[in-house]
């Protein structure tokens, strides 16, 4: 066996590829280790939120979900952070421009549809 082969070695340090490249997300709160993140995947047509434990932990028992994700039919429990997230969004460079680029619509708009 050649050790100074590369073709065998595993790089454990390094960063993960990405999983899919059709997939694009947007933080939609990130505060030390809580965070909110919406994932579109173009592949499969799915969009998705993920959250931290801690943010989960903070909803009411009966909007908890199964797991820290969210589908479609789940965004509506976002509402619970709508001051945070509003500011959040406000205040992260580009995140509002991509906000409407995912959405379609203002973030006032966008608390009414969900």
């Amino acid at each position: 066996m050649n050790i100074e082969s590369n073709d065998n070695v595993v790089e454990l340090f390094s960063n993960p590829p990405p999983i899919c490249q059709d997939e694009d997300f947007l933080t939609l709160l990130e505060n030390g280790e809580d965070y909110i993140i919406y994932v579109r995947n173009y592949v499969t047509s799915q969009e998705v939120i993920l959250v931290s434990n801690n943010i989960m932990n903070r909803l009411p028992v009966e909007l908890r979900p199964m797991t820290n994700v969210l589908f479609a039919c789940n965004f509506h429990v976002l509402k619970q952070f709508e001051s945070e997230i509003r500011q959040y969004i406000l205040l992260e460079s580009n995140s509002l421009s991509l906000f409407y680029h995912f959405f379609g619509c203002g973030l006032k708009d966008f608390w009414k549809t969900i």
